[in-house]
């Protein structure tokens, strides 16, 4: 590619980014259009060179004034129009994930006995809109965060030269990663502080069929705040995720900063406080479980601390890897 189209490419990318994807295609195409014509007029038949290509694509506009006119938005307000298309489908996804959470979590309720079928539809209305409430709340204090401190997509709204270049396919985040990363947060925030009963066993007690929860509820409660900061962090690299769109190094800054924060507020949940409920250790030893096992589920909130520990130095990994790879290739 010549040094005229990779311009020519590098603006019309930065114009169209954040634009709808089931309109981007026909927008990029109907700038490549314009600028052709532009450039047909001003050089009246002679090869047109890089100032041309400049001249044509400053009279056009920054790619921030492109952005706008075909897709205007209230220049202010409380998520800008550059995130906007990223915050509609986190909102979805986490919105989404809660919901469905809630109805699972109630019908499981009433087919194990826990609740009245009669009492269902007033459970659902009132977990539906205090779940949606509260992802509601957190998405958007997200991407106003980030908007308000300056976490910003790269781009070029004053200049030529600060063109970002176009990424390749290998460069960019698979948005289901993200998709799917935000639904899990939502999903572990959703059975932690909502409904912790859904960590249980189902054991045999002779005459009928008994839940025995593995965490203690109540101790498991009094951590919220951390459980809910672990769940917000893991949703924060994932909005980053969505909001960057390729892998950068503000990317790999931002994932190990989550992985740090993350690491230390899961110390804080399983070591700060005995979270294993009594009455599912002695439910465990009367079945006739042997050392072997009772010394896993004795020690069982180590373990599932050292595996998220774990998923998260490979989650830190892998992000460098790729990362580094991007720039290796790009050398």
């Amino acid at each position: 590619m010549n040094r005229e189209n990779d311009l020519r490419e590098r603006y019309i990318y930065a114009a169209t980014r954040g634009l709808p994807r089931a309109s981007r295609a026909d927008i990029e195409q109907e700038l490549r259009t314009l600028i052709d014509d532009l450039l047909e007029e001003r050089c009246a038949g002679r090869e047109p060179t890089e100032k041309d290509l400049r001249v044509v694509l400053t009279d056009l506009g920054t790619p921030a004034e492109i952005r706008e006119k075909y897709n205007p938005r209230p220049a202010r307000g409380l998520i800008g129009p550059d995130y906007y298309p990223q915050y509609q489908w986190a909102l979805a996804v986490v919105l989404g994930a809660l919901a469905f959470g809630v109805v699972l979590a109630q019908v499981l309720e009433v087919l194990t006995g826990e609740r009245a079928l009669g009492d269902l539809p007033l459970g659902l209305l009132g977990g539906i809109a205090s779940g949606l409430g509260c992802g509601f709340t957190a998405v958007t204090l997200l991407f106003a965060f980030f908007e308000r401190r300056g976490v910003k997509l790269e781009r070029a709204d004053d200049t030529i030269e600060n063109l970002p270049p176009v990424p390749q396919h290998s460069e960019l985040i698979p948005r289901w990663e993200s998709i799917a990363g935000l639904a899990m947060c939502a999903l572990m925030l959703l059975v932690f502080l909502a409904f912790p009963q859904m960590m249980c066993a189902v054991v045999d007690m002779g005459a009928r069929m008994q839940r025995v929860t593995v965490f203690d509820i109540d101790a498991l409660r009094a951590q919220w705040l951390w459980i809910a900061l672990f769940g917000l962090a893991g949703m924060a690299r994932e909005v980053f995720h969505l909001v960057e769109g390729r892998y950068t190094m503000r990317v790999l800054a931002a994932d190990l900063g989550c992985a740090v924060v993350s690491a230390l507020l899961a110390c804080l949940i399983f070591l700060g406080k005995d979270l294993m409920n009594p009455t599912f250790l002695r439910v465990m030893e009367n079945l006739g479980m042997n050392d072997v096992v009772m010394t896993f589920f004795g020690n069982f909130q180590v373990f599932l601390l050292g595996v998220i520990l774990f998923a998260l130095a490979l989650d830190a990994v892998d992000s460098a890897v790729k990362v580094l790879r991007v720039y290796r290739n790009r050398s």
